[in-house]
């Protein structure tokens, strides 16, 4: 596949760093590169099976106290012993691992905006020239806080300076995401941005190419190919205590892409079902049923688009009135919806209409009678 055609940005600068990097995408794709990736600037042997974040787990107590309090959300303390784990960090593949977890604090519990700063120096320092994956990580934390605050606020920071401010596109906004994930898989095939990547081309599959070819013709040989980069993305992260947690973020974009292709009549409804099962099923085995809010949703979606699926349509949303939902991900993005800021307010409304205790939640979360 030409890298020139699956990643064209209209803006020269950000075009040269993507032909630039665009090798190390699919070298370091695979797991025996992770070694090769950081040891050049260590004093560890890091491997797969022996990854920075499980070094500093093992030689670092207040790391591994940090990780504990972050998962805890007990941000000011999680915030102090990070600092203090950076401090005695030994090499600059430590370094880069303890803030990037700084960065990824502030991100949940913090400010947005200070967060976004910190993605973008780890993304700049020269400290992390050949620690690819670490600034893989942070631009897609960029793109993933985006779609988690949708605010103006947010998206100016992302894209204020270089090389950010030439992935702009006037006026189109999910393009402009788009080279927001490009960038990123341009130090290491991520799973999220692979199909974050692959959503959109799914969502333009009736466009014409810059060529002149139809994008029904050409486009869905990029989706197969950032598929099997996202599946090989599960496959290296299983063995990864820490990356592992990504996992059922991943089947959240497989389940949203497996709709869309369904929309465009390239996967069937069975195989659709099958990917947003997968991720409700993920959730579940983790432990954490109440983030699965967003494969729900993605099911309940195409079962109503399916026909004579009313009273699954129910049954997928029933959990989501629970109240260990309150606060996730998903309610920000139901709440966000009544402004049709992503373009899914008419399908938030179909869903309503079928079932009315999900209705009552969506009127809980500041939408009116008008809206429906």
């Amino acid at each position: 596949m030409n890298a020139h055609t699956r990643y064209a940005i209209p803006a020269v600068a950000l075009v040269a760093i993507i032909i630039a990097l665009f090798g190390v995408r699919y070298y370091y794709a695979n797991p025996a590169a992770f070694h090769q990736t950081e040891k050049p600037d260590s004093l560890v042997d890091y491997a797969q099976d022996n990854t920075p974040f499980k070094v500093l787990t093992a030689t670092n107590p207040a790391f591994a106290e940090a990780d504990a309090a972050a998962a805890a959300g007990k941000y000011e303390e999680a915030k102090m012993l990070y600092a203090k784990a950076l401090s005695a960090a030994s090499d600059k593949v430590q370094i880069g691992q303890i803030e990037y977890k700084l960065a990824s604090l502030e991100d949940q519990y913090g400010d947005p905006i200070t967060a976004i700063g910190l993605y973008k120096k780890i993304v700049a320092d020269p400290a992390f020239a050949n620690y690819h994956i670490v600034k893989a990580y942070a631009v897609q934390s960029m793109g993933e806080l985006y779609f988690r605050n949708g605010n103006v606020a947010v998206a100016k920071e992302i894209f204020k300076d270089q090389p950010y401010a030439a992935m702009v596109v006037a006026g189109q906004n999910q393009l402009t995401l788009r080279h927001l994930y490009d960038y990123a898989v341009t130090f290491y095939p991520l799973g999220i941005s692979e199909l974050r990547i692959a959503n959109w081309y799914a969502d333009n599959l009736k466009n014409v190419t810059t060529d002149g070819t139809s994008a029904s013709s050409t486009y869905p040989a990029f989706i197969k190919d950032a598929l099997a980069l996202a599946d090989a993305d599960i496959q290296r992260t299983k063995t990864d205590v820490n990356a592992a947690r990504g996992i059922p973020l991943i089947l959240d974009r497989k389940a949203s892409l497996y709709l869309r292709l369904y929309n465009a009549q390239l996967a069937t409804a069975p195989e659709a079902e099958k990917a947003c099962e997968e991720a409700i099923h993920m959730y579940a085995s983790i432990g954490r049923p109440q983030n699965d809010g967003f494969a729900r949703y993605y099911d309940a979606v195409l079962l109503s688009q399916i026909g004579s699926r009313n009273d699954d349509v129910r049954a997928i949303l029933s959990p989501l009135s629970d109240a260990s939902y309150k606060g996730s991900n998903a309610f920000s993005f139901f709440q966000n919806e009544k402004a049709n800021t992503l373009g899914q307010k008419d399908r938030l409304v179909t869903l309503a209409r079928i079932a009315p205790q999900f209705k009552a939640l969506l009127l809980s979360l500041g939408w009116n009678e008008k809206d429906f």
